[in-house]
């Protein structure tokens, strides 16, 4: 897992921008289903300002996950060439995960 956080100098043009983030509030591939005592406490805006504060990057998509036994948020983010991947639990606010490769790597 990377984790460097290495920003653009082009966020002022980025914040100028608007942004339509993409949401999806369906289960993943997984067959498990979220029981009540996995609910979702933080909202999907919450999640993307959490992951937002944390890669200084803008979200261009989200949607909630049950996965490793844990309801979850994926946020997709982007700033200048690099592309961010945080998950967030969806109960506590707590990031679990977070990736950062080049947009170039595809």
């Amino acid at each position: 897992m990377n984790t460097d956080t290495a920003n653009s100098n082009n966020t002022a043009t980025e914040n100028a921008q608007t942004r339509q983030v993409n949401t999806d509030t369906a289960n993943s591939n997984n067959a498990a289903t979220p029981t009540t005592a996995n609910k979702a406490t933080i909202t999907q805006e919450q999640a993307i300002a959490i992951a937002e504060k944390e890669t200084g990057a803008k979200a261009t998509s989200i949607h909630q996950d049950f996965d490793d036994g844990y309801l979850q948020y994926e946020v997709d983010l982007i700033s200048g060439t690099n592309k961010f991947d945080v998950t967030i639990n969806a109960e506590t606010g707590t990031i679990m995960e977070y990736d950062v490769e080049s947009i170039y790597n595809d």
